[in-house]
């Protein structure tokens, strides 16, 4: 798929919601991928986040925004995320400075046609002097499986798992850069 990989402006915010709000699945679904129940941001915090992160989202010839991802240097995460257990857990374990790539949403026609590959290219063009890319996946109740592979085939290892936020579980995957 050809498409292009841009910063997001605040004007993607509602786009970037709708994709979100479009991929997010139930922790009892059937699905082996999506956004699991993901509390979508209000376009209020998309538009913060934005401007926070190293916030990219990718569009077809026509300016289609068709996906996106959010990465945040370690310096912001507290800002964004506050109190987070995942985000404490990966600042315990990483060296710094590091980024943390908190989501990749793809529409789901779209898929399987190289544009998180697109998107993981770009940041990591745009990275100087960061050690490593840090994320996390839902691995319980409902094992993210696409996005293990995904995150796979960009080259990150598994690290560890850690419970979060009571009936979560996730892994935590590392790329040495």
């Amino acid at each position: 798929m050809n498409c292009l990989i841009r910063l997001a402006s605040l004007t993607d915010a509602v786009r970037i919601q709708e994709i979100a709000l479009s991929r997010r699945v139930s922790g009892t679904s059937q699905e082996i991928t999506g956004l699991i129940d993901y509390p979508v941001p209000s376009i209020e915090k998309y538009k913060k986040r934005v401007v926070a992160a190293r916030f990219y989202v990718a569009e077809t010839d026509s300016s289609n925004v068709i996906g996106f991802m959010d990465a945040y240097t370690n310096n912001k995460l507290g800002e964004v995320f506050g109190d987070d257990p995942v985000i404490k857990e990966i600042s315990l374990l990483s060296t710094s400075p590091f980024i943390y790539i908190n989501t990749i949403a793809v529409l789901k026609q779209y898929e399987g046609k190289g544009v998180s590959s697109d998107l993981f290219s770009r940041l990591e063009s745009e990275l100087v002097g960061y050690k490593q890319i840090w994320a996390a996946i839902v691995h319980k109740p409902l094992r993210n499986i696409i996005s293990v592979a995904v995150f796979s085939k960009a080259g990150f290892t598994f690290e560890e798992e850690i419970r979060a936020f009571e009936k979560y579980t996730f892994g935590l995957y590392k790329k040495k850069l």
